[in-house]
């Protein structure tokens, strides 16, 4: 088995990425295990957990294709059966390993995390009557309305300025053609 094996480098590679996953499925269990935990954190430590993960099993699909191909000519790559066996059981064991971590940290536990968050700031929240929490509803549709209403003036005074900038420069051509037919007609009449 030589140095330069790609095998081995990816499989090097899906180590690192293994550890890298191992590290933040820690962090992640920590946060969901917490009462109080910063939720856009935790959805972002999820997103990242997801992924590596991901793209784990990406790289294990490129080493099973490898041993696939190894093992239709085991002579031409002198690569013995027992090293065959040790790689498959290698791709096996990562497989389980990225599998239990996609179990752990399954959408369901990530969502009820963020529904036990929820509840808890209601619980914990001061206590506010049925028209504050109405007026409150209501003063937040008003905000994302105004916003989405500032975001939408500001995409049509855009427009309008690239509009009367093409104005702009078509009346400078308009001119000028204007000045050089002038300047033939009073050629002409000369």
């Amino acid at each position: 088995m030589a140095d330069s094996d790609p095998f081995v480098v990816v499989k090097e590679e899906v180590e690192q990425s293994v550890g890298a996953a191992n590290s933040l499925y820690t962090k992640w269990k920590t946060m969901y295990e917490s009462s109080q935990c910063d939720m856009a954190e935790f959805e972002h430590v999820t997103n990242e957990l997801r992924t590596n993960l991901k793209s784990i099993e990406w790289d294990l699909e490129d080493l099973d294709e490898t041993i696939t191909i190894v093992e239709q000519s085991p002579d031409r790559f002198k690569i013995s059966m027992d090293e065959i066996r040790r790689r498959k059981q290698f791709i096996a064991d990562t497989r389980n390993r990225v599998k239990s971590l996609r179990q752990e940290t399954s959408e369901k536990k990530a969502k009820s995390k963020a529904t036990e968050q929820e509840r808890s700031a209601l619980i914990n929240a001061p206590a506010m009557s049925r028209y504050a929490k109405l007026d409150a509803a209501i003063d937040e549709q008003n905000q994302e309305f105004i916003d989405g209403q500032d975001q939408r003036q500001e995409m049509i005074i855009q427009e309008q300025d690239k509009q009367l900038e093409e104005v702009g420069q078509t009346i400078g051509v308009l001119k000028h053609m204007g000045t050089l037919i002038g300047e033939e007609l009073d050629e002409q009449n000369d």
